[in-house]
């Protein structure tokens, strides 16, 4: 298996294997100074590219296009492509493949950062036979659902806008009171993660749970 890319996606995939297996994890990366002495990872040359037939690309969706436009025919005719860019869909990285290759969707579901930070990640596949195979090929190491790609991007778009919006009031709230932009970084770096992990859970401290409380009992006052 080849991992295509090493921003922050590729780094927390190459984390999360060398953390898992200890076998070497094959990454190549455009810029290969990214990879000097990264425990665990062999560095590989596009030459190279036909020996792999499992390929996951951890590229951002503006690389797609200049990336097989240079390197589709250095690939096997039986390629499979595990592509991770939520924002594009199967119809459109299909024409950027030869005719027998395969691009199979594979959504991380959350944020990149945090699967760096935290060593795990969730990735949804489209069918329980795409589970299974990825699954093999990651030696498990992460975990991995069935799920439509286009669900995937919807879950992390409402994710996205909803974590926002959140973190924008609050800003609002704490400007209109005499707490330091010190203290609003801190509060932002460390209580929504918090609160997030806790709610999952169902381990909220006494303060949350009775805030959730008010609420359900139809009280949401700001002050």
């Amino acid at each position: 298996m080849l991992i295509i890319g090493y921003g922050r996606l590729g780094q927390a995939i190459v984390g999360i294997l060398t953390n898992h297996q200890t076998e070497r994890v094959h990454v190549y990366n455009r810029t290969k100074d990214k990879l000097t002495g990264k425990q665990n990872v062999d560095v590989i040359y596009p030459q190279s590219f036909q020996d792999y037939h499992d390929v996951i690309l951890a590229i951002p969706a503006h690389a797609y296009e200049p990336f097989f436009s240079m390197y589709r025919s250095f690939f096997s005719s039986t390629c499979r492509f595990y592509y991770t860019a939520t924002a594009l869909m199967h119809s459109d990285v299909a024409p950027l493949i030869e005719e027998e290759q395969m691009m199979i969707p594979c959504k991380l579901l959350g944020h990149a950062r945090v699967a760096l930070q935290e060593r795990e990640a969730v990735f949804a596949l489209q069918s329980k036979q795409q589970v299974m195979k990825f699954k093999e090929l990651t030696s498990h190491a992460f975990t991995v659902i069935e799920g439509d790609e286009d669900a995937v991007r919807k879950a992390n778009t409402i994710a996205t806008e909803e974590s926002l919006r959140g973190l924008k009031r609050m800003e609002e709230r704490m400007n209109k009171t005499s707490i330091s932009d010190e203290m609003l970084r801190a509060v932002q770096a460390q209580i929504p993660n918090g609160i997030a992990k806790a709610h999952l859970q169902n381990d909220h401290g006494h303060f949350a749970k009775s805030l959730l409380q008010q609420w359900n009992n139809g009280s949401d006052e700001d002050e």
